[in-house]
């Protein structure tokens, strides 16, 4: 490319300014640290902004040597231990049913389970108390996740459909045979139909002012 020889001295000296504020007076080999006592405090101050960008480049953003789930908080590390330390199942083997404790259909649920669970072989928390908190980080889920009723048991648990139809197994006739014939349905329908009606729960029958975290007619049968 032609340049002008206006253009070309101005590139010319501006080289020779970088070289001149870059470049040491003496091509001998001088310690760094020598160099940098010598420097006037201008220099002092960009060499600090140098040092501090290569810094800031080797380490990670919003790094944390805390814990690797994305949600996890002191109250998640608090419920962990709790949950390690309260085993809901070693003297009482039957399984759990978390349930949103200020949502009317959810307590509508409960009272249907109750009413039918004839041997009593349900016992119900709900998802804001200690214990069905607890129960859903050992679960693997969120201590605030109450967008799902939880079936839990000291193998495991079920979330959504699933815990829907293992319920309507444990309650008396003729919804053993109900949970066969729902289980024919696949797994992602059943789900959106759960979701749907989940998700509208409150709008459905709405909320109630305080949460269910005992019943007096079945003291036995809540755990909270």
């Amino acid at each position: 490319m032609y340049l002008s020889t206006g253009a070309s001295r101005a590139i010319a000296s501006c080289q020779l300014s970088a070289r001149n504020e870059f470049t040491p007076a003496s091509h001998t080999s001088t310690p760094f640290t020598a160099h940098t006592k010598a420097a006037t405090p201008s220099e002092r101050l960009r060499l600090r902004s140098f040092r501090s960008v290569i810094v800031e480049r080797r380490l990670p953003k919003k790094a944390s040597r805390t814990s690797t789930l994305p949600w996890a908080s002191a109250e998640t590390e608090t419920l962990t231990s709790d949950s390690q330390v309260i085993d809901y199942f070693a003297t009482d083997k039957r399984p759990i049913i978390l349930f949103d404790g200020v949502c009317n259909m959810c307590n509508g649920g409960v009272n249907f389970c109750l009413d039918w669970d004839k041997t009593g072989e349900l016992r119900f928390a709900a998802l804001q108390s200690e214990a069905g908190k607890a129960l859903l980080v050992k679960s693997g889920r969120r201590p605030d996740d109450i967008s799902s009723i939880v079936f839990v048991d000291e193998t495991g648990s079920l979330l959504k459909s699933e815990a829907v139809i293992k319920i309507a197994e444990l309650l008396s006739l003729p919804f053993p045979a109900l949970s066969v014939f729902a289980s024919f349905f696949p797994a992602f329908f059943r789900d959106f139909v759960y979701d749907t009606v989940a998700e509208n729960r409150y709008s459905i029958l709405g909320e109630r002012s305080a949460c269910r975290l005992s019943d007096p007619n079945f003291d036995n049968r809540f755990v909270s």
